[in-house]
């Protein structure tokens, strides 16, 4: 998230207005700032070579640096029947993830603004591991203050996984809400907090 992000999140705004409410901005800014200097020259090659480097360049380079993902638009997740513990009752969200997964620790950041705006939401990594050689992930999420904890793969886990790391589980109401990485992002986390007010 970029600062601009971070700002209006904090102004209350969901999580995917918040990822687009820039580039809608910048789009409305280019394209005042064309129309002013569309009406003041009168040539039609220096229009339009004006166009392209205030309406378009601005954009394309933001939505190039800060990209919008299928994910922020749609929300795909996948449902199961929480008879996998004991704590059905309790709505809790977990982040499963492997202890050197590059994608997993880039996920940190977002988490950690995720559990700034809902501190009551128990949020937590589980570290799919083998053995007790500490990965990347743990360093950072000590540093972050994010709680984990280390656990075993066994054939409930796969089912849930299926393979891709990092896995998103929401626990609620007696099911679990699904995402992989390629489907989680902000429609994932508005529905989260849609369901816990």
């Amino acid at each position: 998230m970029n600062w601009i992000e971070l700002l209006l999140l904090s102004t209350g705004l969901s999580w995917q207005m918040t990822k687009m409410m820039p580039l809608i901005l910048l789009l409305f800014l280019s394209a005042s700032l064309c129309y002013l200097i569309w009406k003041k020259t009168r040539k039609f090659k220096f229009k339009l070579v004006l166009f392209i480097l205030l309406g378009l360049a601005p954009c394309s380079l933001y939505f190039a640096f800060y990209p919008i993902y299928h994910s922020d638009i749609k929300n795909e997740y996948r449902v199961a029947q929480n008879e996998f513990d004991s704590l059905k009752t309790k709505n809790r969200f977990e982040i499963v993830s492997l202890p050197n997964c590059p994608y997993c620790i880039s996920s940190i950041n977002l988490i950690n603004q995720f559990k700034k705006r809902n501190p009551n939401l128990s949020i937590e990594y589980k570290i799919v591991s083998l053995g007790a050689k500490e990965g990347k992930l743990e360093k950072e999420l000590r540093k972050a203050g994010l709680k984990y904890s280390m656990i075993r793969s066994d054939k409930t886990l796969r089912d849930l996984v299926k393979g891709s790391y990092p896995t998103y589980l929401f626990y609620y109401k007696g099911n679990i809400q699904i995402w992989n990485n390629n489907s989680f992002g902000t429609k994932a986390l508005d529905f989260i907090e849609s369901q816990l007010n």
